[in-house]
């Protein structure tokens, strides 16, 4: 085991070559200032996250910590296009098209529920309407 990694329990597992615990984390501390900027250089985040992944991952996987401290350490999983790449990486999937296939999937389901819940409360074409109107703009 190289010595730049026998602190950080675990992260020899997840190797990044030429890159050691400390140079890890002041990279994620570029990526908590880039992403408080106006405007954010997206390259530089897409760069640095792929760097990071093992840092990310292995805090995942020693620390298990609670989603909205996850979120505080790697701000830039608020970004759009950030989290689809980091749920790319870590399932193969594109989050997006599985989404909406599984939503498909799912929908004629969902809209049976939704009906019998909205006809209690005499709102139900209009929430539908909404909901399917959503749907088709986005999917």
């Amino acid at each position: 085991m190289e010595a730049s990694t026998e602190s950080f329990v675990g992260l020899q597992c997840f190797p990044v070559l030429g890159k050691d615990p400390s140079s890890l984390e002041l990279l994620r501390q570029t990526i908590v200032e880039e992403v408080k900027k106006t405007e954010k250089d997206l390259a530089l985040i897409r760069i640095i996250m792929e760097t990071t992944f093992p840092l990310r991952r292995q805090t995942i996987v020693m620390s298990s910590p609670p989603v909205n401290e996850l979120m505080d350490l790697w701000p830039a999983l608020k970004i759009q296009s950030a989290l689809y790449t980091e749920f790319q990486r870590n399932t193969n999937l594109n989050l997006h098209n599985t989404f909406y296939a599984e939503l498909e999937r799912h929908l004629p389901r969902l809209m049976t529920i939704f009906r019998q819940k909205a006809s209690k409360t005499g709102k139900t074409e209009a929430a539908l309407a909404d909901i399917l109107q959503v749907h088709d703009f986005i999917g």
